[in-house]
């Protein structure tokens, strides 16, 4: 029998991996607290507090420490992914998160001391 899970299951998940996250509301990307990704936890304890207050709110990932490389397939993210590849050779292994849209978000681990941001 396959036990189902909660999002409160997730996001304790990701805080044991050592993710910051914080509540949005559930179908959007909008966050639900007031400042946002500023108020994402790495708690057991913040997680029960949001997702007690949200259960069903959709997980946000703060990306503090982390790059993410979004391959988005409305602007031919995949393909770019293909080219990539093609060029430089295989990505090393890391957690690789499906979105909605059908694309891939692929997540790293910055460097230590290294703030990588988004200059798009």
């Amino acid at each position: 029998m396959t036990e189902f899970k909660t999002m409160m299951d997730y996001t304790l998940e990701y805080v044991s991996e050592g993710f910051k996250i914080f509540p949005i509301i559930s179908g959007a990307k909008i966050p639900i607290t007031k400042n946002g990704f500023k108020d994402a936890t790495e708690t057991q304890l913040g997680v029960k507090e949001y997702w007690g207050k949200w259960p069903d709110a959709n997980i946000g990932l703060s990306t503090q420490g982390l790059v993410v490389i979004d391959f988005d397939v409305k602007n031919n993210g995949l393909q770019s992914k293909s080219q990539l590849i093609a060029r430089y050779g295989e990505f090393p292994l890391t957690r690789v998160h499906k979105t909605g849209g059908g694309g891939e978000h692929w997540l790293y681990r910055a460097p230590e001391g290294l703030d990588i941001r988004w200059s798009g």
